[in-house]
């Protein structure tokens, strides 16, 4: 009687190239009951440009707590960065890998075409399963995540022949050749208690599931991003209380079983 949608990736699918394809996009709530999405921005624009609903409502990621570790692990590594490289767009994640490479670092990938030099100089792990995955980041003491994507200029004027996209608020610092996308990652690094290094940017949106100074830490850019993950290795005791507010906030919030009441409650 009720059909729901999990579209998990936006603003992804807003940036083609391909105008149809981001038009096609817009249109897959309309089938649906209620649709969830994990871009607060994506979210508002939709439900008031478009739709005109409330049809859109905030999720988080499903991630299975049966694979959540009960246990404490050592920590045997200082620092990990988890995410392809893209550095035919970017220096950024480049200037990350670079700088975690001071320290006992792990370095997780996927082999795609514009990362497989970078990949086969620095990285640990490659097209790990997800489950061994976690298994090596819960022995990272931190994690530096990025929430943002880089574009390309025909992705940039793909967003530019959307409808009213102005009005989108992640698309309003495109002169940047950037918009914001919520990953996987700080889910994952708070389920294995491994501490969120996150880069500060101009939406933030990982403050609408975890707390900044009570849940994460930030670091404002890559030239000091070394001293930071090495102020925090000098006061570990000082940040451990954040890695368990932000693994009781995860588990008690944000696993799969926890997303699915979410859902019931609100639309069915």
């Amino acid at each position: 009687k009720h059909k729901i949608l999990y579209q998990h990736e936006h603003p992804s699918g807003l940036h083609s190239i391909n105008h149809q394809d981001n038009i096609t996009h817009m249109q897959l709530a309309e089938p649906f009951d209620a649709v969830y999405s994990n871009c607060p921005n994506t979210i508002e624009w939709l439900n008031v440009t478009y739709y005109k609903t409330e049809k859109y409502k905030l999720g988080s990621f499903m991630l299975n707590e049966k694979y959540v570790p009960t246990e404490n692990v050592e920590k045997t590594k200082d620092v990990c960065y988890w995410g392809n490289v893209f550095i035919e767009k970017t220096n950024v994640i480049k200037n990350i890998i670079e700088s975690i490479s001071n320290f006992n670092y792990h370095y997780f990938t996927l082999l795609t075409d514009g990362n497989v030099y970078f990949a086969k100089k620095y990285a640990t792990g490659v097209n790990l399963p997800r489950k061994q995955l976690w298994e090596e980041i819960r022995k990272c003491k931190i994690m530096v995540i990025q929430n943002l994507l880089y574009l390309s200029p025909g992705e940039i004027e793909g967003i530019k022949k959307l409808p009213n996209w102005e009005k989108h608020k992640s698309f309003n610092n495109l002169d940047l050749n950037i918009i914001p996308q919520m990953k996987t990652r700080g889910f994952e690094a708070a389920f294995n208690r491994t501490l969120m290094l996150v880069k500060k940017d101009p939406w933030n949106l990982i403050e609408n599931w975890f707390e900044p100074g009570v849940d994460f830490v930030y670091y404002e850019n890559e030239e000091t991003l070394k001293y930071t993950i090495q102020d925090i290795l000098n006061n570990w005791d000082k940040y451990t209380p954040m890695i368990e507010n932000a693994f009781n906030k995860a588990i008690s919030r944000y696993t799969t079983q926890a997303f699915i009441k979410k859902i019931v409650k609100e639309s069915l």
